[in-house]
């Protein structure tokens, strides 16, 4: 039988019943891989047909009578993550998709991996009631067992007693606690390797996944081919094949993890990279009413060779100082700093803010100006000093009613 959408019965009743929900996804995912708009099907994937969908049956039954069905679901969503991405993803990539986005996964949260920390959360959360309604109860203790034998091998501690609830336990809490030994593993698998440690660190800086969340509209949606590319970089797989030449500074030997076009300088995409940025933070600063200036010359000083800075604001942000903004975008997996990256978080950020100070302090002191380096590591994470200013501006921007100017449209 059936109880709020939840079986009871013995194990193959339960097992058919799941098996029947992961069949009627099929014509879902076979839909999916054939989109071409490749960021909506990842987005469609990730929020409506996959770990959310399983959750329910995950809580609501034990592990023993589910499991092998899971792990079918899960296979499903790394086949269809394979065709949105064009690639096949290795163990290590798939491991690490399988992460949370905070932790520098693409959210895919295996349903396998999960299940005891479904089950420990449930029962422990029902249990104060279930005695209310019936003193004789007690918790199934086969079930309570294997769920927190499962979850303190995965956690690699014994943080639940096998003997049985001592309080409520949150799933989320649970499920955090699996994704952090699983990108410990994951590190401690590349330690060996100073650009790949660097990539595990840049893109677990806070908002360097945001991208990967961020509704897709017109004019601020990734081409196909864009988003296959980021993903593919962001998971650490191969995006060119070996013993390509560069096409714009013709070094050949290109490497296959796409490090040297992160960083060629050649060809105009770096620079047309840093304008991208520039303009977004000026639409940022129009949506604040604080009259930006885009390279109004004189903002970071008058001595030959200072370039204007990127953006000004005359009268700061709450300020009575004006405020310049010079954006700076620093790969960490680049050769020159990739060692120390791989050590320090967020090193490449705050090696191009420094640059920026020192490249400017003595002009800065003269004009008296409030100075922003807005730097950004060229996997997505935000400087210091890049959060704090869009923290500002988005309480400024709270307490305005207006929309973007018509020179912002």
């Amino acid at each position: 039988m059936c109880f709020l959408g939840a079986p009871i019965g013995n194990d193959a009743f339960c097992a058919e019943f799941l098996k029947a929900k992961v069949d009627k996804l099929r014509e879902t995912f076979r839909m999916l891989k054939l989109m071409d708009d490749k960021q909506a099907a990842y987005l469609l994937l990730r929020y409506c047909t996959s770990y959310g969908k399983m959750v329910y049956y995950m809580r609501a039954v034990p592990g023993r009578k589910v499991r092998q069905e899971l792990r079918r679901f899960d296979d499903m969503v790394h086949d269809a993550m394979q065709a949105i991405s064009s690639s096949r993803l290795s163990a290590q990539a798939w491991s690490q998709a399988k992460l949370a986005i905070r932790y520098g996964g693409l959210g895919l949260r295996s349903t396998a991996e999960h299940h005891a920390a479904a089950t420990l959360a449930s029962i422990s959360a029902w249990e104060e009631l279930a005695k209310k309604l019936d003193h004789r109860y007690r918790v199934e203790a086969r079930a309570w067992r294997k769920a927190a034998k499962s979850f303190n091998e995965a956690v690699g501690s014994d943080d639940v007693s096998p003997e049985g609830p001592r309080g409520v336990l949150v799933q989320r809490l649970l499920s955090a606690a699996i994704e952090e030994r699983q990108l410990r593993e994951l590190r401690k698998d590349v330690d060996d390797n100073p650009r790949e440690k660097a990539r595990l660190l840049t893109i677990t800086l806070p908002h360097a996944g945001s991208w990967l969340t961020a509704v897709p509209y017109t004019g601020k949606d990734m081409e196909p081919q864009e988003f296959e590319v980021a993903v593919k970089m962001w998971l650490g797989s191969a995006v060119f094949e070996a013993g390509q030449t560069c096409e714009v500074c013709k070094k050949d030997g290109l490497d296959r993890l796409g490090h040297h076009a992160l960083s060629c300088r050649h060809g105009g995409d770096w620079t047309a990279k840093h304008h991208a940025v520039r303009d977004e933070l000026y639409m940022a600063c129009l949506d604040a009413a604080l009259e930006p200036k885009k390279e109004e010359k004189g903002t970071v000083g008058t001595k030959p060779g200072i370039i204007p800075g990127d953006v000004s604001l005359p009268r700061g942000v709450n300020e009575r100082r004006p405020r310049s903004i010079d954006v700076t975008i620093v790969n960490p997996q680049s050769a020159s700093i990739c060692q120390e990256a791989a050590i320090s978080q967020g090193y490449a950020a705050r090696k191009g803010e420094a640059t920026k100070y020192t490249k400017y302090a003595e002009e800065l002191q003269k004009n008296n100006r409030r100075f922003t380096a807005f730097a950004l590591e060229s996997m997505g994470g935000f400087g210091a000093e890049a959060r704090s200013f869009l923290c500002m501006q988005t309480r400024v921007v709270k307490g305005q009613p207006g929309q973007r100017s018509a020179e912002g449209q």
